[in-house]
């Protein structure tokens, strides 16, 4: 007896151990959490990223700013300084610490005493209500202070910054959100005519990211499989064939989050769209079998044979089907990423645990649905239609075809020369988000949200507060600034240089003349000012920082700048111990750079593997070239999809040429074994390339009019790696559908046959 009359028998059995495995897959994945940080991305292992991690522990407030840009279209004014300070109260109520204004910034002031002028260190406005004209004279006597433009202030004084800083033990996703979601709410009572507050930071950003993601979630998902079951429904015209293919789904899903629970690994960006994924592309296989099944009951078999045939038919295709598709994705091990790496594997294991329920569990739900009736929904005209071209056009012009698909391949291959690499920070949500806005507004007024961060350490004889390595300091810096896509930068010496004015009896200029007097200033200014220059110096490690505020320009801007810094530092490194570039920025830049390094060797990696496993599947080097052509085709014309619509080459994009390989050689594998079925069985070559449309070509159609509509629904995603996905991968199917009903039939018939 088969294997599958044996789960028409039993249906019951195979039921009650899918129903105890979902309750073992729930209990192990009780513990997985969401995790969308930006981090995720960043390679880990790499000298780059131990560099980060160094300056981190160093340097731990980067990432944890809060912060409220407070535009004033009439200008600072009492009233209004007041309405700031219950600002300055709302973050200190959240429980941020080192909140800082212009009022509490710290500034050389002009001071008298007794008829004489003196200078010292002091925060800007010690009045606690100040009048107009102190304010103006504040903000004019300070207007070029270099540690007070572009930080706590823009430079044509009409945006000021209020910032305070979340603790480390408090920087996590539950409490960033709390700290939102409580300032969104309060700073609403504090808005007026001329006026805009914007509240923005790293910690915000990260907030209302995931606000954004479970809500963009819901509508993505639902709305994916509204569109597949909806298609499908029409086509088949049975709510319980609609629902058993869907519910064979979700034992697969289930067995994908258990594994994360165990591995600890989170749901992220990436594998929160896994749902979709592994549902649109499972459901391939399960529309063959129903297809075929109902076409054998149609033609009088009984069910149990009915169901035993179609199965004994398509599992091993539909294994072979899945195994490209999952190679496809396990491409993207190149990337050496792991949020990527992940994605790759977890999506793996779920297509080929969704063939082990489709050739199980879906039978068995079958084998409980007896009635005899046979919809005519698989007559549909848009069913038909496709494959009546198929049939005629091929068989009369099949070198015109041929030609045709050469001189689209050839065009589109030499727009693609025209493609760019480039990706942006924040390049996975729109612009046309109100987030993004917001972002690129503070851009807009001067402020960098990202860095680049020179560490620099120093050791024995040459401390990184010498005079040496503070006059480096400020020269790297004035070669920093010299490019547009740098906003501000920050060092030890721009401190150092007011200190010193500050304590010097003669209000003496200038950087400290000699190592001995800079630790005096430092001490000086630490026991004045206590933790005044801890954004720039940790005096435990002797370390010091460079930071670099950078527009998110992407990497076609920044990539050249980055390298500019680095020759810097080759030709004249600075004199301390040890240096390295890293922030956000350039771990960003090294993360994009392996993930598009990775590209080419992604791409062939999956060719080549699916070919050579065509190849032993149809035993046949010949067979197995002719099925890669039909499917390098859609590759190549997605690429001049890409420079159309000017799409650069990005992460997301990789992503999608990895996988849509393995998607789109499906129906190529259904085809070539229904072929070859039909040619074992006697007839001639025309009549057997008919006899396989007939018998393939419906279920063709109709898988890939299923995937389209369940990826389409990702073009409605705020987000625009999601967007991307579901856009490129929709071109490439349709492209792929084309090729195999038209340029595949063309090179079989062009083609001498060999048995």
């Amino acid at each position: 007896m088969s294997p599958f009359r044996a789960i028409f028998r039993h249906r019951g059995a195979v039921l009650a151990i899918y129903a105890l495995l979902l309750l073992a897959f729930a209990f192990a994945a009780r513990g997985v959490r969401m995790d969308f940080s930006a981090e995720q991305f960043f390679p880990t292992g790499s000298q780059a990223r131990r560099d980060y991690d160094e300056y981190k522990a160093s340097f731990p407030k980067e990432d944890t700013q809060v912060a409220l840009f407070w535009q004033e279209r009439d200008g600072l004014s009492a009233a209004v300084f007041q309405e700031m300070r219950a600002a300055v109260d709302l973050f200190e109520a959240q429980g941020l610490y080192d909140v800082t204004w212009f009022a509490n910034a710290p500034a050389v002031t002009e001071v008298r005493h007794k008829g004489q002028q003196s200078l010292r260190l002091d925060v800007l406005v010690e009045d606690q209500a100040p009048s107009d004209a102190q304010l103006d004279l504040v903000l004019a006597s300070h207007r070029r202070d270099p540690l007070l433009s572009r930080r706590v202030w823009s430079q044509d004084q009409t945006v000021f910054v209020i910032a305070g800083y979340l603790r480390p033990d408090q920087n996590t996703d539950t409490r960033r959100k709390e700290v939102e979601g409580a300032l969104t709410a309060a700073l609403a009572t504090l808005e007026a005519p001329g006026r805009a507050l914007v509240l923005n930071g790293i910690p915000i950003l990260r907030s209302r990211y995931l606000k954004m993601m479970a809500t963009d979630q819901a509508v993505v998902l639902g709305v994916g499989f509204l569109l597949a079951g909806t298609l499908l429904a029409l086509v088949l015209r049975s709510r319980s064939q609609v629902l058993f293919a869907l519910s064979s789904v979700l034992p697969a899903y289930a067995l994908v989050v258990a594994l994360m629970g165990l591995t600890g690994k989170p749901i992220t960006v990436l594998s929160s769209v896994l749902p979709l994924i592994l549902v649109v592309i499972s459901l391939s296989d399960n529309i063959h079998v129903l297809v075929t099944w109902r076409a054998l009951r149609a033609g009088g078999a009984g069910d149990e044979d009915a169901l035993d045939e179609a199965m004994r038919r398509l599992a091993p295709s539909c294994f072979f089907t899945s195994l490209t598709t999952a190679l496809g994705f396990l491409s993207l091990a190149w990337t050496g990423i792991d949020i990527i790496v992940d994605f790759g594997i977890f999506a793996a294991i779920g297509i080929m645990a969704s063939w082990v329920s489709s050739m199980t569990l879906l039978p068995a739900l079958l084998a409980f649905q007896r009635a005899r009736r046979d919809p005519k929904g698989l007559h549909a005209g848009w069913l038909t239609a496709p494959l009546a071209v198929a049939e005629a056009l091929p068989r009369r012009h099949p070198r015109a075809i041929l030609a045709a698909a050469s001189g689209l391949t050839g065009l589109a291959l030499y727009a693609a020369t025209g493609l760019q690499i480039d990706a942006k920070m924040i390049d996975d949500i729109k612009e046309n988000t109100p987030l993004v806005q917001e972002m690129r507004w503070v851009e807009g007024q001067g402020f960098g949200l990202f860095q680049a961060n020179l560490l620099l350490q120093g050791g024995g004889d040459t401390p990184v507060y010498s005079p040496e390595s503070l006059a480096w300091m400020e020269r790297f810096q004035r070669q920093a600034e010299a490019s547009p896509l740098v906003l501000k930068t920050l060092s030890l010496a721009d401190y150092l240089r007011p200190v010193r004015r500050s304590f010097a009896r003669d209000g003496q200029e200038g950087l400290p003349e000699t190592a001995e007097e800079a630790a005096q200033l430092l001490m000086a200014a630490d026991a004045t000012f206590p933790g005044l220059m801890d954004d720039v110096y940790d005096p435990f490690g002797d370390t010091a920082q460079i930071v670099l505020w950078m527009e998110d320009a992407g990497t076609l801007a920044t990539a050249p700048l980055l390298a500019e810094l680095h020759a810097t530092l080759e030709r004249s490194p600075p004199p301390v111990e040890r240096h390295a570039l890293t922030g956000t920025i350039e771990l960003a830049q090294s993360s994009f750079q392996s993930i598009l390094g990775s590209f080419e060797a992604s791409v062939v990696s999956v060719i080549a593997a699916i070919g050579l496993l065509m190849m032993v599947l149809f035993r046949s080097v010949r067979t197995g070239l002719i099925a890669l052509v039909p499917n390098l085709i859609p590759l190549a014309l997605l690429l001049g999809v890409m420079a159309l619509f000017g799409y650069a080459i990005k992460p997301s994009t990789v992503i999608v040429f990895s996988i849509s390989f393995g998607i789109a050689v499906d129906d190529t594998i259904h085809m070539l074994v229904a072929l070859r079925e039909v040619r074992r069985a006697g007839g001639d070559p025309e009549g057997a390339l008919r006899a396989t449309l007939h018998r393939t070509g419906k279920a063709v159609v109709l898988t890939t009019a299923v995937l389209v509509a369940g990826f389409s629904a990702l073009m409605a995603s705020s987000f625009e790696v999601l967007f991307l996905i579901g856009f490129l991968t929709v071109t490439a199917l349709i492209f792929a559908l084309l090729t195999d009903l038209l340029v595949l039939p063309a090179l079989l018939r062009v083609l001498p046959e060999r048995r």
